[in-house]
């Protein structure tokens, strides 16, 4: 990790979002939380973080390229007038392949010598974002509510999620195959075309598509809304956020939203930092804030729900995000806010996705709603028997997979512990693999497929796991939980 517990990237998909401005307030903020943090700019065409921080001693012209002979970049590291808080030595300006040695100078850092490293990453990077996101680092998008900005930052993340699936397939044949299923799909809709990719490169090689599929179910990212005006760019800001996980495949953590302030260009005027300068607003309160959550949500370790597979069981209050007991008031509140997200000339996917994904999105919005404002339909709806959502010849819509029915898997009217335990090892999976996965403690796991049904104090938390249990292999859950339990009541 570079030498850090936790090594996030401050991006962003266009120049001019105030990548710079949250990223220096950010690590400060960190730091008078009592973190040990450093922060690295990484923009090796205009690096400005020491300007954002109120260093004015480097200020200086920087190296044009690398002296005659040099290997890799100088570094070093250099205390600031904050407590807990280090600067890293920026890298000479380069014109060619700058992304070689760009990160050359966190080589240097000692093992975990920062609790955080914050990283002050150049616009539009995709392939350096993708290494950095595939091999457990994390990141925090800046986005701000106009289309143009909104649009790059779409761009940015599907060509970092086209660049990290890639690294992850390490075979030649395999990158082959994930060129022919991303690279030329312009839907917008990745969920999709990674499953199509991970199911022929499963036909060769079934161990290495589980392990693909394990490994991007750590991609996770997290959203920062800068210059915010008004409560429609907050919605915005949260259907970018929901755009991305539906379509694109990484869990999506909503940071919070830092409002448009024009003591921002106050406080670089006068050369010191926001949060000192103006730390008893409510920008700086919303700075706090973003902080806060990027400690307490992103640096834990987000774990994605679906496996970018059929996983995840969708239905119409899924799609519409309103609860199970929703009123019908909420229920057409949602629908609006669903059309209006994925409308043609909505400005929170402008730029996502194709006109196609589009027009099947909506169908599928339109039959969750019908259904869900009709009393009758409503009462004779269940979710274990589909939602609707499958696309037209049993395609995938690209919000989620719905889960795999048990049918041919089982008896018709029952399912054992080894029956469980047989399908987890068809796929390549080991109990351990299943707990990382599940977050469910290896004993439990074992305990289902082992029918002891001792472990568990009472039936609702061997539902509970079980529930995870089915999700985690493909199974529809609801199908699982009927025909298992079967076996739980004949044990009482």
């Amino acid at each position: 990790m570079h030498g850090a517990h936790v090594l996030c990237a401050v991006c962003g998909g266009k120049g001019g979002a105030g990548k710079t401005f949250l990223a220096a307030n950010l690590a400060l903020f960190l730091a008078r939380q009592g973190h040990k943090t450093a922060i690295y700019d990484a923009d090796v065409k205009g690096p400005s973080l020491h300007t954002a921080l109120g260093i004015k001693e480097l200020a200086v012209p920087g190296a044009m390229a690398f002296p005659p002979g040099a290997t890799k970049a100088p570094s070093g590291l250099r205390a600031t007038t904050f407590d807990n808080l280090s600067l890293i030595a920026r890298p000479p300006r380069i014109n060619e392949d700058g992304g070689a040695t760009r990160f050359a100078p966190l080589g240097d850092i000692k093992s975990d010598s920062f609790d955080f490293l914050i990283v002050d990453l150049e616009a539009g990077l995709c392939a350096e974002l993708g290494d950095l996101l595939f091999s457990g680092g994390k990141c925090a998008i800046v986005i701000t509510p106009e289309p143009s900005a909104l649009e790059r930052c779409y761009m940015m993340i599907r060509q970092a999620v086209y660049h990290g699936i890639k690294k992850l397939a390490e075979k030649p044949e395999y990158k082959a195959i994930v060129d022919r299923t991303l690279a030329g799909d312009d839907s917008g809709n990745l969920i999709r075309a990674t499953q199509r990719a991970l199911k022929q490169i499963e036909i060769q090689d079934r161990r290495h598509a589980v392990e693909m599929r394990r490994r991007l179910k750590a991609f996770s990212v997290g959203v920062i809304l800068n210059m915010s005006r008004s409560r429609e760019d907050l919605l915005v800001g949260r259907m970018f956020c929901d755009t991305v996980a539906s379509f694109y495949g990484p869990k999506v953590e909503f940071l919070g939203h830092v409002p448009y302030d024009e003591r921002v260009l106050l406080a670089e005027r006068k050369g010191v930092p926001f949060l000192q300068e103006y730390g008893s607003s409510d920008t700086a309160a919303c700075l706090e804030m973003v902080g806060r959550n990027l400690t307490q949500n992103l640096a834990v370790g987000l774990c994605n729900p679906t496996w970018w597979d059929d996983v995840f069981l969708l239905d119409h209050y899924n799609l519409l995000k309103v609860p199970r007991g929703a009123s019908p008031e909420s229920i057409h509140a949602a629908y609006i806010s669903a059309i209006s997200q994925y409308s043609e000339g909505s400005r929170a996917t402008h730029g996502a996705i194709g006109l196609e994904e589009r027009k099947k999105m909506i169908a599928k919005i339109e039959r969750a709603y019908h259904t869900l404002s009709d009393p009758e339909k409503r009462t004779e709806y269940s979710p274990s028997q589909g939602s609707g959502v499958m696309d037209e010849g049993g395609d995938h819509s690209g919000v989620a997979p719905v889960a795999l029915s048990t049918s041919g898997a089982f008896s018709p009217n029952m399912i054992s512990g080894a029956n469980l335990r047989d399908i987890r090892l068809s796929k390549g999976l080991s109990l351990e693999q299943l707990a990382q996965n599940t977050k469910i403690r290896k004993a439990y796991l074992s305990a289902l497929e082992n029918e002891e049904m001792g472990i568990f104090t009472a039936p609702v938390f061997m539902k509970g796991f079980l529930k995870c249990y089915a999700q985690a292999l493909g199974l529809n859950p609801v199908e699982v939980l009927e025909k298992y339990m079967v076996e739980w009541d004949s044990g009482q």
